[in-house]
């Protein structure tokens, strides 16, 4: 049952990290496509491209424009305030920058921000880790330097730092766990232990008729053996292939000498408990199964 759900936690780690993968890939493409445009930066036709795209990619929440690092306009229209712009504290492929944990300004707390050339791409975290799951379970994502950007519940601390830093799976009294690496992001399962006490019953109802089944195949055996060793035939077969029957020799004396001029063989089986069955009880069971 722990295989099992290490196994099951594995799957959806594996799917939190499609799913942060998608996110961003998505964002990244948005932005990629609003710098082959070459509009003129906060131009109306470029405000309206700017909410266009934030409506087409669900990632995205919000998208901003700078200009010399100062904010020029977003999405909903120029700039009302002065703001700086952040500094991507990861860079990932094609020049593609990520800053955590960075909201300033913003109406959505706690934003990931996906930056490009004079673009920045506002993600809400949560998306992240938004996976449907079949079972309580904490989804999280982290990169593959250990900073956590996304978590989806509340569990251990000390086992989301160890989950964010390396590829484990495993299980403790209270907790089973599993963690999956992707090229930029590392993903990770937490579950309650009452899971997999659930999913211990889940495996001894399914094993239970294969019990009963088997229990019932190894009865049939043992008395199949019982009865074959009751049976005197059962027994003579049994004796001689575990070699219980041996030759006395019985001397032929000639009287007139006294010398012994030969010998008659004669078969006697002595059983392991020491006891001796008579030659006349078995060499008619022997006879009539032609075992003689």
């Amino acid at each position: 049952a722990v295989a099992t759900e290490q196994e099951h936690l594995q799957d959806y780690a594996r799917w939190t990290l499609q799913r942060a993968d998608l996110a961003i890939s998505r964002a990244k493409a948005g932005l990629r496509r609003l710098a082959m445009e070459n509009h003129d930066l906060c131009s109306p036709r470029h405000l309206q491209r700017l909410q266009q795209i934030t409506m087409d990619v669900l990632s995205i929440e919000d998208i901003r424009v700078f200009r010399n690092d100062r904010l020029a306009c977003d999405s909903r229209g120029p700039a009302q305030r002065l703001v700086s712009m952040a500094k991507p504290n990861l860079m990932l492929s094609d020049d593609i920058g990520l800053t955590l944990g960075w909201g300033m300004g913003s109406p959505f707390p706690e934003m990931l921000v996906v930056s490009f050339g004079p673009y920045q791409a506002l993600l809400n975290r949560d998306r992240l880790v938004d996976v449907l799951h079949d079972t309580p379970m904490t989804l999280g994502i982290a990169t593959l330097d250990g900073r956590l950007i996304a978590k989806s519940g509340v569990t251990n601390s000390r086992m989301v730092d160890q989950l964010s830093i390396s590829e484990m799976g495993g299980s403790t009294d209270r907790e089973v766990f599993a963690s999956v690496r992707g090229s930029d992001f590392r993903a990770f399962a937490v579950s309650e232990r009452s899971v997999v006490d659930a999913r211990t019953s889940e495996e001894l109802w399914k094993l239970l008729p294969i019990a009963v089944a088997v229990s019932g195949l190894v009865i049939g055996l043992i008395i199949w053996m019982s009865r074959q060793r009751m049976s005197l035939a059962g027994e003579l077969r049994t004796g001689i292939a575990y070699r219980e029957f041996i030759a006395h020799y019985q001397p032929i004396i000639e009287l007139a000498t006294g010398r012994c001029v030969g010998a008659e063989a004669l078969i006697r089986w002595r059983k392991p408990d020491g006891t001796w069955v008579r030659p006349d009880l078995f060499i008619p069971y022997a006879e009539e199964h032609h075992l003689i």
